[in-house]
């Protein structure tokens, strides 16, 4: 080849690897940004920084580049935390990782790191895949190793001690996995083996970060928690000891690391530590090391140290819900396992149980509360509001009263199932045993009960449902009640609990079986507090009476029917049709009743929240927690607006749960599509009784009731039709125009009454005086 073409190949290809080199460096710099925000769990903040990088390695390099590969990779590593709490997002990092290893190929702009990193993603994806959880659980470890050794292999060869001392932690994980899920079917000199095996890994991580430079700290914390929850775990409660003395340690590395003395208490709040996700982690690993052995016949001393620990975790989280910057926040929440006022509620009922104590019901009522409204928590901490604590919310539990026919159930969902009761006897703890005995988990139990509806299965749907009723409403109701207020567990929020068959042996059709409608009113909310907040008033004639008409969906004919005819019958104001964003948006910052009907969707994918879909596009539950709600009532004429997915520490992820967390009182929304008749009908019922100055609870109580009556014959008596639409939040009292007129018209007369006789009177004293 000419001289001259060999150097214009030089200087072609200098000139595209400097090219090339720019937007890498950015690409790089962005994930160095997610990657600082994700190891302190900031993950929201994390996959923005990552879906950028991916982004840019795209556009310069082809989504089927191995630069590409690398971008894919940081996905990976996104949706396996997320997949942590949320399952849907295991079968997304897994597809993602065999996508990014099938990708991997020698590329002068793919480093010996980035590569040692796309096959550690990949081995971590494979161990929490749906794959591999249809393998033997010893298989699957088995496997998994494999990939992580390969990736091992890969940092031997570059000689990156880094990655190695993460690998081999990654290999006494899988070691770790076995010891914990073969605990109480193994031989214990088999545990124990698996148990050295993992130990072995982990000190050769702990050497090798040493040998890095950071076997100070993060070496030699992270050696010994996993230590800590070995011992915690594998060997079956009788090393507790040594399980706290394992994390103590580690804790204390990270409180010396922040500037603490030499002998800090591990229970120390350091407000200098940058990580304090790990913090709260250590705390509720080292509160459930120390419990992990009770039983109800130990003493308590157990119980109270477990909760001493989750009480050292709380002003950590507090501080992140303050301090961490991810806007959709419900990832981190609903993405962490350790949040720490769920065990420390039921800890707390339990220690409740055993002394009787009045601080330990108030603890575990006010971290019952916590632990359903932690995106509520951190707007207050955000904005700077002054939030209640526990001495002001809960001042005296044991005095706290109902009135009589009515009940408050809080249900908590750990360990052990309790039901934290209240009504006019005061408050209790009811432990759940029915729970234990169920098939499966309550919510799995919903996915059959209403696989039964769809069915038209009624023996099915007769037998979940009592298995239901007996195990979460039986225990407290025994006929005592009419009015029963429920706080639900987020596995029991799609349970329409009205539809729960008390006997089987009554009714062969779906329009006479035993339904809990027939006998008592149930309304929901999301917490304690709300539940017993006293009644809201309600202006009916001030309603907006609203409706999105999107092309290429159903229309909706009974719900135009009944925007126009209630938007004609009550107030003032005009109905709104062809509803888009922007309208939306304001009117939700306008006072008044505020009726939707539209369709909307709760898809179950990672990442994608619910949404209504309006005129020119969809209204999001993330557009919905930017604004605030005036409207005292919402009514969400939609599917699904009731539905979402579990966020741990907060609730179902609803557009219901967004408009009451935005400022609403009280919310009547839908568990899954509804029907278009069946939905206007008793919605127009429930509208019905409102302007007979009716409660809201008892007006969808009457007016299901009336739907059940009516159509008791027909298809439509199925408990699809009708008990998946709920009011939750506080309760709300309807005053119409028609009765301030009749108080203004008594009032006026009154006036004139009263003018008459003290002018009667006046000329009765005159003439006396004269």
């Amino acid at each position: 080849m000419p001289l001259r073409f060999v150097l214009l190949f030089v200087c072609v290809a200098t000139h595209a690897r400097g090219q090339a080199q720019e937007p890498l460096e950015e690409a790089r710099r962005l994930e160095v940004q997610g990657e600082e925000a994700y190891l302190i769990s900031d993950i929201d903040v994390a996959g923005h920084r990552w879906n950028a990088a991916l982004a840019i390695r795209q556009t310069a390099f082809g989504d089927s580049s191995a630069e590409a590969a690398v971008g894919y990779a940081y996905q990976v590593r996104y949706h396996s935390f997320m997949a942590g709490a949320q399952l849907d997002h295991e079968a997304m990092a897994w597809q993602i990782a065999q996508r990014a290893k099938r990708l991997l190929v020698p590329s002068p702009h793919v480093s010996r790191q980035e590569r040692i990193m796309v096959l550690r993603e990949f081995s971590y994806a494979f161990k929490m895949s749906p794959l591999a959880a249809q393998l033997e659980y010893f298989e699957r470890s088995k496997q998994a190793r494999s990939y992580f050794q390969a990736a091992l292999r890969e940092a031997e060869r570059a000689k990156d001690t880094l990655w190695m001392a993460q690998v081999e932690h990654d290999i006494g994980n899988t070691f770790t996995d076995d010891a914990l899920f073969y605990n109480y079917t193994w031989p214990l000199p088999q545990i124990k083996s698996r148990a050295d095996s993992a130990l072995f890994h982990y000190h050769r991580s702990a050497m090798l970060h040493t040998r890095s430079g950071l076997g100070t700290v993060e070496a030699r914390m992270m050696h010994d928690y996993c230590e800590g929850l070995l011992y915690t775990g594998a060997y079956r409660g009788d090393s507790a000891e040594q399980a706290v003395a394992a994390i103590d340690r580690a804790l204390r590395y990270m409180l010396q690391a922040a500037g603490g003395a030499a002998d800090v208490s591990p229970l120390a709040y350091e407000p200098r530590i940058a990580n304090e996700a790990q913090m709260v982690e250590m705390l509720y690993q080292r509160a459930h090391a120390l419990a992990y052995p009770y039983k109800e016949e130990n003493d308590t001393v157990r119980l109270r140290l477990a909760l001493q620990s989750l009480e050292a975790a709380v002003p950590y989280w507090h501080s992140m819900l303050k301090n961490y910057h991810s806007c959709d926040f419900y990832k981190v929440i609903g993405s962490y396992h350790h949040f720490p006022f769920r065990y420390g509620s039921y800890l707390a009922a339990a220690l409740y149980l055993q002394t009787g104590s009045p601080a330990r019901l108030q603890q575990a009522l006010y971290w019952s509360d916590l632990n359903r409204s932690g995106l509520d928590l951190r707007h207050q901490l955000v904005s700077g509001q002054v939030f209640a604590d526990m001495d002001s919310a809960w001042a005296d539990p044991t005095a706290m009263s109902l009135p009589p026919g009515t009940v408050c159930i809080a249900y908590h969902v750990g360990p052990y199932s309790l039901a934290f009761i209240m009504d006019e006897q005061g408050v209790r703890v009811v432990r759940l045993e029915g729970m234990a005995t169920m098939e499966n988990s309550p919510s799995e139990r919903a996915d059959d009960l209403h696989a039964a509806m769809r069915s038209g299965d009624v023996a099915a749907y007769k037998r979940i449902s009592n298995e239901l009723y007996r195990a979460l409403l039986a225990p407290v109701l025994k006929d005592r009640y009419k009015e029963v207020i429920l706080v639900t567990a987020p596995s029991m929020e799609r349970i329409p609990f009205e539809a729960l068959v008390r006997d089987t042996a009554q009714g062969q059709s779906w329009g006479d079986l035993d339904y809990e409608l027939r006998h008592t009113r149930i309304r929901y909310a999301r917490t304690i507090t709300e539940a017993l907040r006293p009644a809201g008033t309600l202006d009916l004639s001030q309603g907006r009476w609203t409706m999105a008409r999107p092309s290429g969906r159903s229309e909706l004919p009974f719900a135009r029917a009944l925007v126009e005819r209630m938007a004609k019958e009550q107030g003032h104001n005009a109905p709104v049709f062809d509803l888009q964003v922007d309208e939306l948006s304001s009117l939700i910052g306008e006072e008044g009743l505020l009726h939707i009907a539209s369709h909307a969707e709760a898809p179950h994918r990672p990442d994608e929240v619910p949404y209504i879909v309006l005129n020119d596009g969809p209204f999001t539950l993330t557009m919905l927690d930017s604004v605030h709600c005036a409207a005292p009532l919402v009514v969400l004429s939609t599917c699904s607006s009731g539905e979402g997915k579990e966020v741990i520490g907060d609730g179902g992820l609803s557009l219901g749960r967004a408009f009451l967390r935005s400022g609403a009182q009280a919310v009547v929304q839908t568990l899954w599509p509804v029907d278009d008749q069946g939905t206007s009908e008793i919605l127009e019922s429930m509208y019905a009784r409102l302007a007979e100055g009716a409660f809201v609870s008892a007006a969808l109580h009457d007016a299901k009731l009336q739907f059940l009556k009516q159509h008791a014959a027909s298809p439509l008596a199925n408990p699809l039709y009708w008990s998946g639409i709920e009011v939750i939040g506080a309760e709300l009292h309807t005053v119409d125009d028609s009765h301030r007129r009749w108080w203004g018209a008594g009032a006026a007369m009154a006036f004139l009454a009263i003018a008459v006789i003290y002018r009667r009177s006046r000329r009765s004293r005159a003439r006396t005086a004269s």
